[in-house]
């Protein structure tokens, strides 16, 4: 259940295990994170009715690497690459404009459907997303 869920969820987050990890977490937020962009998030006109749209083709075999042999040769997901390819773009964008920064702040959001976070949790008949944002 939903319930059971959330519970669980607040279980996890106080677990001493968890709880240890903290600091490096924080560590991890420290450095400074430039602006990617010409200014600052401004949430008062950085709007959906503002955002520009850029649409990109392709190939079928780019799309099919991306999907099956980067996963494979990498151990990982279809968004790791993603992200890795997200860092080289932040990292070349910095180059050409002098900004001397090493890591970037990326956030994401998920389905919250991590079943590996409650033991026997089956998730499969629950509707909807418990949205996560990491």
């Amino acid at each position: 259940s939903m319930r059971r869920w959330a519970h669980a969820l607040v279980e996890e987050s106080s677990a001493p295990a968890r709880l240890a990890e903290l600091p490096m977490w924080q560590a991890l937020l420290q450095p400074p994170d430039p602006v990617v962009g010409l200014r600052p998030f401004n949430a008062a006109i950085d709007v959906g009715s503002t955002l520009d749209r850029v649409e990109v083709s392709v190939p079928a075999p780019v799309t099919a690497s991306l999907l099956t042999t980067l996963p494979t040769l990498f151990h990982g997901g279809v968004e790791d690459g993603l992200l890795a390819a997200l860092a080289l773009a932040v990292c070349r964008w910095r180059r050409a404009r002098q900004v001397s920064e090493s890591s970037t702040l990326i956030q994401l959001e998920g389905h919250g459907r991590q079943e590996q976070i409650a033991a026997g949790a089956d998730l499969s008949r629950t509707v909807g997303w418990f949205t996560t944002v990491l």
